[in-house]
């Protein structure tokens, strides 16, 4: 996690510092991608998937001349679900003795990048839906998409550096990650907080 929000700083300010004539185009109410390498607008095609720990591939879109559409699946494979305690959810549950009424439900959490493979299946590059948290340098957002087998609640309290607020519906769920703990909430169904609007990235499949 400490890479990955490593990663995510120095992507924004590279972002920032290099698109800004851009940016604007690469927000997600376009949902046109913008390139990581170079700074501008995403143009490539291809077929996007979740990609489990066990590799098993799950398609969930496509991206047209860097238009991204997510037509994520009604049912998922067991393959890609987990007990609550055996993803990001279970620190907390394991070390405070804390299970939510719901702790039997199977969960998929796409902690790891999408990937983006062209038509021979070959991975050409990592996609990312980040959000924008204004000047402050040290802090990003990003949105996952997280698959309940069945309606979940989830509330960790308040003395815990990250917060867990989730109210989650059977199904897909997106779920909002800030690195902006004023108010500790680290991953949220509450996508209000998610004011500056989000886009997508798209950077080398081997970063």
């Amino acid at each position: 996690m400490k890479k990955l929000l490593t990663f995510a700083v120095a992507l924004f300010i590279f972002l920032f510092t290099s698109c800004s004539e851009d940016i604007g185009d690469c927000l997600s109410e376009t949902e046109q991608a913008c390139d990581f390498t170079t700074g501008k607008i995403y143009t490539g095609s291809g077929k996007i998937y979740m990609v489990s720990s066990e590799e098993a591939m799950l398609e969930v879109g496509t991206m047209s001349n860097g238009k991204v559409t997510l037509a994520l699946p009604e049912n998922v494979d067991s393959r890609f679900l987990r007990e609550l305690y055996q993803t990001i959810l279970g620190g907390p549950m394991f070390f405070l003795g804390m299970y939510p009424d719901s702790s039997d439900a199977k969960v998929w959490t796409d902690m790891e990048p999408l990937r983006l493979a062209d038509n021979s299946g070959k991975h050409i590059g990592n996609l990312e839906h980040l959000g924008l948290l204004g000047e402050e340098e040290d802090i990003y957002s990003k949105i996952y998409y997280w698959y309940f087998s069945k309606d979940t609640k989830i509330n960790y309290p308040n003395d815990l550096e990250c917060v867990f607020h989730i109210d989650a519906k059977k199904g897909w769920n997106k779920i909002y990650f800030s690195t902006n703990f004023a108010d500790k909430t680290c991953y949220t169904t509450d996508l209000s907080k998610a004011q500056n609007g989000f886009m997508w990235v798209v950077s080398p499949p081997n970063r």
